[in-house]
Order: structure tokens, then sequence, then C-alpha cells
């Protein structure tokens, strides 16, 4: 089963699972063993150019692929600059309105300037997506609203349907010969295989890797339980830590949260594949292109998620002891 594909039309990955660019979730440790999986991990903007370069450098340097973000402040064509020298096989455009003139003007004096391969987001229409073509890029990243650290929806009202979001600007992508990267609501295999197979080229998640051991968020304890903090970027915890929180923006769009702590990353990504590789032998297909063409989706009733996953049954943690006396007399009625 073949799961390598594109994030632009010059990069390649072998898996098509991203990290996302949270300062929580990928620095150099978790890019770096995402990259020997087949990934990709973008580091996180929110650190001075110099050691954002140095994180990506050492990824890089051990022969990982490697991506870094940058925004749309004064800083982000030394940044740019310093991520290309450091090794960086991208640069992600990371901001939550991307279909925003300064966002295209930057996007462009990227292109303009060093001509890397960029992914830019986040939009959710397909006059986006060509918007941000035309500006340069060779992925768009789409999702407003729907990751789990995110109340965009909530806030601002603003957002769109994931999975329909994906799907129209994953054709309008794909007929100007680019790539979609779906970002949020990936909770399970599952989501990301609708994602696939709905057009995106990748997923980008950030609570899925938030608990592991490579990922920088620290590590607390409540109630005996372990967990890692995490954050989505756009929380007013997250701007206040970097101190550029802007004077007219009282609500914060993000929350910080307790991801459950989840041990080493590799056997989660294993085990994460395994389920997308399910999905496609579902649909038929030996590639994700293969089984993109040929799945179907249908609209479900609510009450369907009810039967979605092991339903109607007594979950057992750990070993079950059998008490094998009352199983005999059980099955004796049965004997008779």
């Amino acid at each position: 089963m073949d799961l390598s594909t594109n994030v632009t039309p010059d990069l390649r990955l072998d898996t098509p699972l991203v990290s996302a660019a949270m300062d929580t979730v990928t620095e150099a440790d978790l890019a770096a063993t995402l990259s020997g999986l087949g990934g990709l991990g973008v580091v996180h903007r929110f650190l001075d150019v110099d050691e954002q370069a140095e994180q990506v450098r050492r990824v890089a340097e051990a022969g990982g692929t490697v991506s870094g973000a940058v925004g749309i402040n004064e800083d982000y064509l030394d940044r740019t600059e310093a991520l290309l020298d450091a090794g960086a096989d991208a640069v992600v455009m990371d901001i939550a309105h991307g279909h925003m003139e300064r966002c295209l003007d930057a996007v462009e004096r990227i292109r303009d300037e060093f001509d890397p391969e960029i992914v830019a987001g986040n939009v959710v229409t397909p006059a986006a997506v060509e918007d941000l073509w035309e500006a340069g890029a060779g992925c768009v990243k789409v999702g407003v609203g729907p990751g789990s650290h995110c109340t965009t929806r909530e806030v601002a009202g603003a957002g769109y349907p994931q999975l329909t979001a994906v799907s129209e600007c994953a054709e309008r992508a794909h007929d100007l010969g680019i790539h979609v990267m779906a970002d949020g609501g990936i909770r399970t295999s599952g989501d990301a295989a609708k994602a696939l197979m709905a057009g995106a080229d990748t997923v980008m998640m950030g609570s899925f890797f938030a608990g592991t051991d490579e990922a920088p968020g620290r590590v607390v304890e409540v109630d005996g339980e372990t967990y890692k903090r995490s954050r989505g970027m756009a929380s007013t915890e997250a701007a206040d830590d970097r101190e550029d929180k802007q004077s007219d923006v009282d609500a914060g769009e993000g929350v910080e949260a307790l991801t459950p702590y989840k041990g080493p990353v590799e056997p989660l990504v294993e085990e994460f594949l395994g389920g997308i590789r399910s999905g496609v032998s579902y649909c038929g297909g030996h590639t994700l292109a293969d089984a993109r063409e040929k799945a179907s989706f249908v609209r479900v009733a609510a009450s369907a998620k009810e039967r979605e996953g092991a339903h109607g049954v007594v979950f057992a943690e750990g070993p079950v002891e059998v008490d094998e006396e009352a199983e005999r007399e059980l099955q004796a009625p049965m004997a008779d």
C-alpha cells in the first residue's frame, strides 16, 4: 500500500501526515521523528528567527525533510531567508485568515525573493485557493475553525464545514496543478482517510501530536493522570506570552488545554497510518490517488454517530479474569 503524496508539486512525502506549527507541538525533536516516519513537521514561528532556524537546521542536517512557519509580520522575509538557509524544504505561511491582501502580498514577495516551496493558508473557498496560487503557493492549507484548540467559529462566527471546504478547495487546487493540506478536525485515522478521499493531499494535526514525548509541551500531573500542556496559537495565553496581542483585539480564538500523555510518537503514527491504509483498501485503491477516484460519500443522520466505533458493550480495562466455575454453571443448561 503506497501512501506517498505531494505537499507541493515539487515536494513529495512517503506519508500524508504533517504536524501543526504550534509551540506545544512542533520543534526539532518531533519534526525529525516525523520525517523519519515519512511525514513533515512544521517548526512553529513563535521563536526568535535564529532559534527557529536552528530548530530547522537540526532536522535538515540529520537528513530529514522539514519546513518552518512564517507570518505576515515585518520580519517574514528575514525569517524566510533564515529558514531556507538552514535547510527548510518548504515555507509555510501560517495565519488564521489566509485570504487577505497582506497574506497574498507576503506570499508573492516570498516567491519573488526566494522562489521556495510555499504552503499558504488558512482558507476555505475555491476563490481563495486561486488567489493564493496566483500569488505563488504550491499548496493551500484549508480549514477555518475545525481544530480542537480553535474557537473561531464561536468567537468570530467565521468558519466552514471542514469536509466540504476540503472537497471544494481541492477540486479547484487540482485543476490549477497545486495541492491541498487539510488543517484541523482530524481526531482519528478515519477522519484523515475521509479528508484524503475528499481531495486533501496531506493532513495537518496538532492535538494528535501534542501529547507525545517529542512535542515540546510541558508535562503536568492532575489527579494522578499525566498530561501535556497544549494550546491554540490564537489563544489569549499564547498571545500574551508572545506579547504581540493586538491592542484592539479583546477575544482570543483558541484555548489552552491538557492533552493526555501518549508516549513516543512512532507507535501512534504507525497505528494511525494503518487506519488510513485500511480506508484506502476499503475504497479499492492501492494508492491515495486510486482510492480517491473510487471513493464516494453519503449523507448520514446524526443518530448514525451512535453506531460509529464500538457500542452496546461494556469496556474492560486491562486483562479480564474469567470465573471458570461460573462459566461452567452457565454452560451446563446448554449441555442438557
